[in-house]
């Protein structure tokens, strides 16, 4: 039930951000203001219900929506980008095990099968945090992204925090990792200045909670293990 009214509220964050968007800079708004100038006479009641409650609402959803639909694409073909790699690593260990059997005891066999295992997956959470560093690397320290550009920025981070996730289900112990990964550690509430919306602020937070605890994997010496 928790997780039905985080997604609503991030729906309702993203549709806001679009809506805002709309009437504070968008073309229409400003060719409304443009031609009441020149005109000289005010957008009557109506048409400004019409205008910027009905029709901004309606493409403020229809971007909300757009936004999570191509997440949700992407995440599926991560998906099956991610089962291939594992499959194929699975191939070689069963390889590995079989190679290194014939010739060696069976717990030297265990602790390389552990030993390979370990080196893949720090490789593999290395290149998430460098995705992730790439992330914060973007907000430049004062400067306010457009609404736009923190949108855009959101979804990112929420679309490689969910491919973090599903890699972490495919490790040894993965539900524990997973754990851990999702307990977000405390925010020290300082942002660099590059959004100004609530969604962009919890999206920060997650992004720094989420490398730190990649950090802390990549010291696990438990990492691999089964």
């Amino acid at each position: 039930m928790s997780s039905f009214w985080s997604d609503l509220l991030l729906f309702l964050s993203s549709y806001l951000s679009h809506w805002q968007s709309y009437v504070t800079g968008g073309a229409v708004t400003a060719i409304i203001f443009v031609a009441e100038r020149l005109i000289g006479k005010p957008l009557s009641k109506r048409s400004f219900v019409v205008v910027f409650i009905v029709v901004f609402s309606l493409a403020a959803f229809f971007m909300a929506w757009r936004d999570e639909y191509r997440r949700a694409n992407g995440l599926h073909d991560l998906n099956i980008a991610l089962q291939s790699k594992v499959e194929a690593r699975d191939r070689q260990l069963a390889t590995l095990a079989q190679t290194s059997g014939a010739n060696s005891p069976s717990g030297t066999n265990q602790a390389e099968i552990v030993k390979a295992n370990r080196r893949e997956i720090q490789q593999k959470i290395t290149g998430y945090m460098s995705e992730g560093n790439s992330l914060r690397n973007k907000v430049i320290p004062g400067v306010v992204l457009s609404q736009e550009q923190q949108q855009a920025w959101v979804v990112s981070v929420n679309g490689w925090h969910k491919s973090v996730e599903v890699y972490l289900k495919t490790i040894p112990r993965g539900d524990t990792y997973l754990a851990r990964f999702r307990n977000q550690s405390r925010s020290n509430a300082s942002y660099p200045g590059g959004g100004n919306t609530w969604e962009w602020y919890s999206r920060w937070d997650l992004l720094s909670s989420d490398l730190a605890r990649l950090e802390e994997f990549l010291q696990d010496p438990e990492l691999g293990a089964p």
